[in-house]
């Protein structure tokens, strides 16, 4: 297949997956520089860095980003340790193989 037809039929997927990832965060970084209550949900107040500031300057927020990547470093293995054992022992069964398939 000629480059150009390859980039042709992969662009707009790929245009589309950036955007939709892209976009999200951007809107989230820009929200978080705003100070926003119930009662000003009208008219957000620009704060800056500032509430990024207060997070990194917190220890809750280290102690809970430990308890993540705590939590994520047992969970993951694990998960794909049971999912490869139950992938075995589902490749051993030989009758009733097409229920699996």
């Amino acid at each position: 297949m000629p480059r150009r037809t390859f980039a042709f039929f992969v662009a707009p997927s790929l245009i589309i997956m950036l955007a939709l990832m892209t976009l999200p965060l951007l809107a989230s970084v820009v929200l978080g520089m705003h100070y926003i209550t119930f009662r000003n949900l009208d008219a957000p107040l620009w704060v800056g860095w500032q509430n990024y500031e207060q997070a990194l300057a917190d220890r809750e927020f280290w102690d809970s980003l430990e308890f993540t990547l705590v939590f994520i470093a047992a969970t993951v293995p694990t998960r794909i340790v049971l999912g490869l054992i139950f992938a075995l022992l589902l490749d051993q069964i030989k009758r009733f193989r097409g229920a699996f398939i």
